[in-house]
């Protein structure tokens, strides 16, 4: 689960990922220079290994965005441990605009993917 300053998405100081359930005190925080690119991508071309992965987030009522945000970092220290990303915007943390504006706002070299 991805969050930026608490439900907050700007002004904020960090990137901050946590696996689902566990207490924010084992978050991992990412400073904005350690995102290498970020661009949208529709969430119909996940691979469907990645969706049942992820099943329960999948359900989640607050999924309504079409899109999901794939990322990556500078470094091999990524979520987790690579440095690939993919960020599911629920509507009450933010839509996948909303997040490539952050993206774009805390100078990660943000990319445009096709829709």
């Amino acid at each position: 689960m991805f969050d930026a300053d608490r439900h907050t998405l700007g002004p904020t100081s960090v990137l901050a990922f946590m696996p689902t359930g566990v207490p924010w005190t084992e978050a991992q925080y990412f400073p904005w220079t350690d995102v290498e690119s970020a661009r949208i991508m529709s969430r119909e071309s996940m691979p469907q290994e990645a969706i049942n992965a992820h099943a329960a987030l999948f359900a989640n009522k607050g999924l309504t965005d079409p899109n999901v945000i794939l990322g990556w970092l500078s470094g091999p220290t990524g979520v987790p441990r690579s440095d690939l990303f993919v960020l599911i915007p629920i509507v009450h943390l933010g839509t996948s605009e909303q997040w490539m504006m952050l993206f774009q706002t805390k100078g990660a070299a943000a990319v445009e993917g096709d829709l």
